[in-house]
């Protein structure tokens, strides 16, 4: 059930309509590019307590933008990740600290979060990840650089992970 007083809004961008909804605290989801706009709120879930804002996302819509143009940015939105266990939003913010176009391992997450020996724990913190892209799930790979898991398929993680490799050869001087 979605709190009232929240609000949502869909942008859309070179890959697809992204949906996002906030509460007064911060992001309460993002939904990842979907082919159309209907689909993308549909996966924000019930939205039939919360009013359609397109005015108050319009930092976060241009930086998803630029983002999916391969272009490097930083999520640094206020959240909003209440009823979630303290250990999944000491993953999420230990996530939060791997940088465009880096990749950290499940393992590493764990130890940051304080629980070196949790890496599955992280893997199952990084599926129920509300807000992907602010929270960058797709950054946390194997120890091994396999990819793992990601909600949105392996083969949408591989293409976050590229985007951001082609965004960081931009920055590079010819």
């Amino acid at each position: 059930m979605i709190d009232r007083g929240s609000v949502y809004t869909s942008v859309e961008t070179f890959w697809g309509w992204v949906g996002i909804l906030a509460t007064g605290t911060g992001i309460r989801r993002l939904a990842l590019p979907r082919p159309d706009r209907r689909l993308a709120l549909e996966d924000l879930g019930d939205l039939s307590d919360a009013m359609y804002d397109e005015d108050r996302f319009d930092e976060l819509a241009r930086k998803l933008k630029a983002y999916f143009k391969a272009e490097p940015v930083v999520f640094d939105e206020a959240l909003d990740v209440s009823g979630y266990t303290p250990f999944m939003r000491s993953v999420w913010q230990s996530a939060r600290h791997v940088g465009y176009g880096e990749t950290a391992s499940y393992g590493e997450i764990a130890s940051s979060a304080f629980n070196p020996r949790a890496f599955r724990a992280v893997g199952q913190a990084m599926k129920r990840n509300p807000v992907p892209l602010i929270i960058p799930c797709h950054r946390i790979i194997r120890t091994d650089g396999s990819m793992g898991g990601f909600f949105g398929g392996e083969h949408i993680k591989q293409g976050l992970l590229e985007l951001e490799k082609r965004g960081l050869t931009r920055l590079r001087p010819d």
